[in-house]
């Protein structure tokens, strides 16, 4: 799917996923490519947005919310621990913007942890017949994934101290700071805390870039879009500013543009333009434009990575196939 550059939005703009949408006449081939993009589930929002979609697909629904009950299971045992962490990523998402959290497809559940308590977390994980899954390693020291070992339904999660795995961006934001700006969500478990709608934004904006190693999908943009149009103005203006004091204003800038040309997301040019400005001026903008892939990642991975293992692990991944 092209992106192609930024263009103006006005009456006659269509988001290219409407255009590529209706250019796909036949209903299988259109159902298979939402479901390829994680967007099937999400049907009923897109009929909202005026698209001609059939009914639900029963078995997308139904094993996501199978999906959704065992994240509540786990989510309630990590509460009652008293192990502090944070809720972030896909889950959050689908906890927070969708109107069931089964129609938010999600591969892994992310949890901001700090170092000190990632052992604590670790035992609980044990306990309820997770085991670490090396699929889902990481190419740096920031974050491990877990699996459980049996159940009916797959579950991953992934413990995470850093808040990005590169290592120009994962100093960006220290856990401690993230949890005191936390906020409590009302769902899916009494007292569960989550990143807030602004470090929300930025995560996913920053795993975009971070994420060289995964296939990027549709749906983890129109998270993006919806949380975009949540935000009030004072949100905004605090996001921007954020964002600017922690130097990934164009990374942002990159994550909302596409957006507003793939689903239409009512961010301003003005907006942009800013971001863009100040983006100039960043080490994290290295990661992007013409040139951004796995290789150009693991090169400046290996120029800016702190200890000889950090740097090693990005320069083995230069030449490794994953």
């Amino acid at each position: 799917m092209g992106m192609g550059g930024m263009r103006r939005q006005g009456s006659d703009f269509e988001p290219e996923f409407f255009r590529i949408f209706r250019s796909i006449e036949d209903q299988q081939k259109r159902s298979a490519w939402l479901q390829a993009e994680g967007m099937l589930a999400a049907a009923p929002m897109l009929r909202a947005r005026g698209l001609p979609l059939a009914a639900d697909d029963p078995g997308e629904v139904s094993l996501e919310a199978e999906r959704a009950a065992a994240e509540q299971q786990m989510l309630e045992a990590l509460v009652r621990s008293g192990v502090p962490f944070l809720l972030a990523g896909p889950s959050l998402a689908a906890w927070t913007l969708y109107p069931e959290p089964g129609r938010r497809p999600r591969e892994s559940m992310d949890l901001m942890i700090h170092a000190r308590a990632v052992n604590d977390a670790r035992a609980i994980l044990r306990d309820e017949d997770f085991v670490p899954d090396p699929r889902g390693a990481t190419r740096t020291e920031s974050a491990q994934a877990w699996r459980r070992s049996k159940a009916s339904v797959q579950l991953s999660i992934r413990l995470r101290w850093d808040f990005c795995d590169h290592p120009i961006l994962n100093r960006r934001f220290s856990i401690a700071g993230l949890q005191a700006k936390s906020v409590v969500i009302e769902k899916p478990v009494a007292g569960l805390r989550a990143l807030g709608v602004e470090h929300a934004t930025l995560y996913s904006a920053l795993r975009w870039v971070d994420a060289v190693h995964e296939r990027f999908r549709l749906v983890d943009l129109f998270d993006q879009d919806l949380r975009w149009r949540m935000l009030g103005k004072e949100k905004l203006a605090e996001l921007a500013l954020l964002a600017r004091q922690r130097g990934v204003a164009g990374i942002l800038a990159e994550h909302l543009g596409m957006a507003r040309r793939v689903f239409g997301t009512p961010v301003s040019t003005e907006l942009l333009h800013s971001l863009k400005q100040s983006g100039n001026h960043e080490r994290s903008g290295s990661l992007l434009g013409a040139g951004r892939g796995r290789m150009r990642y693991h090169l400046l991975g290996a120029l800016y990575g702190r200890g000889l293992r950090v740097r090693g692990r990005h320069l083995f991944s230069l030449i490794s196939p994953g």
